[in-house]
């Protein structure tokens, strides 16, 4: 009985996390990343182009209008409208995306990050050679 008490609970929370938008289900994910929620550990959103890349992390994203590649840690899930544009290095795919930072932002390196949610998406195919 306490067990299904306890999983009622959690669908609810989730629900209710649901309902309220993309941002408020960011906010818990990044705050179950490492135990805790810290200082600057805050969800943010970017408009990039999502790509898979040969090395690690395969999957990375490019913040439009900078330098700056973001990388998606390996083993996180992914959103379920990305999946169709995670099986293939052909389809990179342009959006919005909601981002939980898993490491800091430093000049020169590859920040870390977990795709919360992502919307607006647009296929680019990349060009046949």
């Amino acid at each position: 009985m306490l067990a299904c008490k306890t999983l009622h609970h959690t669908l609810l929370s989730l629900a209710l996390l649901w309902s309220a938008g993309p941002a408020a289900l960011a906010d818990e994910v990044c705050a179950w990343s490492d135990g805790a929620p810290k200082a600057g550990n805050q969800p943010f959103t970017v408009h990039g182009r999502l790509a898979a890349w040969n090395g690690a992390p395969t999957h990375r994203i490019w913040i439009v209008g900078t330098q700056r590649m973001l990388g998606v840690r390996s083993g996180t899930a992914m959103p379920e409208n990305l999946l169709p544009f995670t099986q293939s290095f052909d389809v990179p795919v342009m959006g919005d995306f909601v981002l939980c930072p898993l490491t800091p932002s430093r000049p020169g390196v590859m920040q870390m990050v977990r795709i919360v949610s992502a919307s607006h998406l647009h296929p680019q195919p990349r060009a046949k050679q």
